[in-house]
């Protein structure tokens, strides 16, 4: 089944794609006299998010079968996307590919650490910048290398701490493409200090355009992402060249820790799959289109934010 989260007004609907079209949960659901479906995206993860969805699965098979009521049809251009997250969500992002990591790493005199083969680290990334589909990216009005990251997602349905890898596989609610945009030459210059990325990663990140159900991958070995700029494509590569699972991951982050319904696991950039590795960066006005299997393309354009004041620090002492 594939979920959208679509914003009307201050409202963010839970919708359900079928064939190109969405459909509101809640009026599908009383049109066709199902079990009620959460209205709010929130909702769907603060309860039971697996029994939700196995309600609203019935839902999709109603559409499959060709009962689509014309009541609970989405009109076009009424809503915009909004990322398929909760609010409030933590957004942990890995380093899966080591294709990706040699690259980048390289660009910096750099090898592959021994460490990176004994654990699949992450960083935690700024939820409070969350775009979806078709958003306009505000890059820091001083970058000079924007950069989008192509990378897959995985989203939990429930709370998980010191799990396995297989529990935490079995909690995952569904799937999506992230675009983990980065402004290099400010992380260039923050991650000098050994602290992550910080202003390099924080302004925002992009995801959607649909949450997708584990039940619709028969693997994930399959899934094809691809980035295209301006419609010439830019990087291609598969899921299943990584060297770590979203389960691995999972339980690695959850050792000690409790994650929770709702929060975002990044994939980390697929090999060849940014411009740092391609030794090309984005422009003004430069579409991008991430696309990955079932889940379809996230597009983005390059905009700017608006210049902050300069900081200035005085040394102590001068």
């Amino acid at each position: 089944m594939r979920l959208a989260c679509i914003r009307i007004s201050q409202s963010r609907r839970v919708a359900i794609e079928h064939d190109g079209e969405l459909y509101f949960a809640t009026e599908l659901a009383t049109t066709l006299g199902a079990p009620q479906a959460p209205r709010d995206f929130d909702a769907l993860f603060a309860g039971d998010s697996f029994g939700a969805v196995e309600q609203m699965m019935q839902l999709d098979r109603a559409l499959a079968a060709g009962n689509r009521p014309v009541i609970a049809k989405v009109a076009p251009g009424s809503f915009t996307w909004d990322a398929p997250v909760p609010r409030g969500c933590q957004l942990l992002d890995g380093y899966a590919f080591e294709q990706h990591v040699i690259n980048a790493r390289g660009k910096r005199g750099l090898g592959v650490p021994p460490e990176w083969y004994d654990v699949p680290t992450y960083y935690r990334s700024n939820p409070r910048a969350l775009f979806g589909h078709e958003a306009t990216i505000p890059y820091p009005a001083d970058e000079t290398m924007c950069d989008y990251e192509l990378e897959f997602a995985a989203v939990l349905g429930r709370n998980v701490k010191d799990a396995t890898v297989e529990e935490s596989t079995r909690a995952i609610l569904g799937y999506t493409l992230f675009n983990d945009c980065t402004a290099r030459a400010a992380q260039r210059k923050v991650m000098a200090m050994g602290l992550g990325p910080a202003k390099g990663k924080d302004f925002a990140n992009q995801l959607g355009p649909l949450l997708v159900t584990p039940d619709e991958f028969a693997t994930l070995d399959n899934v094809e992402l691809v980035a295209r700029v301006n419609g010439v494509e830019w990087s291609r590569g598969m899921f299943g060249s990584a060297e770590y699972s979203f389960g691995e991951i999972i339980a690695f982050a959850c050792q000690g820790i409790e994650l929770y319904s709702g929060d975002v696991i990044g994939s980390g950039t697929v090999g060849f799959g940014c411009g740092l590795e391609l030794d090309k960066f984005l422009q003004d006005g430069d579409v991008v289109e991430l696309e990955a299997s079932k889940v379809g393309v996230l597009r983005s354009k390059v905009g700017r934010a608006p210049a902050p004041p300069p900081f200035v620090h005085t040394r102590k002492g001068s």
